[in-house]
This record gives structure tokens, sequence and C-alpha cells, in this order.
């Protein structure tokens, strides 16, 4: 995945958290993930209006890591129900924004994965 903090749909995270803790633990993360109001200053100019995101997590907390799997890992979840991408050859690894689909004897749909990957705003990179 490419920029995967960076293409987290917000709302999908939080749909996805709901099955998962409690009310409570949905607030802090909504507060956390919130509507953040971005603003940029170049040397030598002044600041930029502020533009409101609705897409990532912050970088640079402890929880956006964590966030980042349980939506990957949601998107995965997906994914392994498509019969012709899982087959018994067919082996995943994934070691944080990285999966890569090996298999022994069968072809791996890339396409389809792309596709699935896209309903959750995931850039695949398939170099």
């Amino acid at each position: 995945m490419s920029s995967a903090f960076d293409t987290i749909d917000k709302h999908i995270l939080l749909n996805i958290l709901k099955n998962i803790i409690r009310e409570d633990e949905q607030r802090i993360i909504r507060y956390l993930l919130g509507n953040p109001e971005l603003s940029l200053k170049l040397k030598g100019s002044s600041k930029t209006e502020p533009l409101k995101s609705n897409i990532g997590t912050p970088q640079g907390d402890s929880l956006s890591p964590v966030l980042s799997i349980v939506y990957l890992e949601h998107a995965l979840k997906n994914i392994r129900k498509i019969e012709p991408i899982y087959t018994e050859n067919t082996l995943e690894l994934a070691i944080a924004d990285d999966v890569d689909f090996v298999s022994t004897t069968d072809f791996v749909d890339v396409e389809t994965i792309q596709k699935e990957f896209a309903d959750f705003r995931f850039n695949v990179n398939t170099n």
C-alpha cells in the first residue's frame, strides 16, 4: 500500500470499530480523528486558509498505527472471501501496511485485489 495512513476513510474506520470497542472508546477515537484543519506555511509567505481533512489518521501518535492495522485487516477480511483469489495454494504476507499475495501454482488476480482495496481508499502498488 502507498500512503496507507493518509488514505484511511474515517467513516469506514469508525463503523469497523463499532463492532470491536466500547462506546466510550469510540468517542475518544472520534475526537482524535475529528475534523482537523490543516494550514500550510511556506518559507517567506503567510499561512494558507485552513483546509478540512476527512481522510487519514494523525501521524506521530501511538494509536494511528493500531487504527491503520485494524482498517487494513478489515479490508483483507473482505478480500479473503473472494473465492478465486484465495485457494489452498495462496499465501498472504502482511506486515504493517505491506501486503503480498503469493501463490505456488495459481494466478493471483491483482486487478480484483486493487478493486477491493480501492473501496477502502488504499492505493495498491503492484511493483
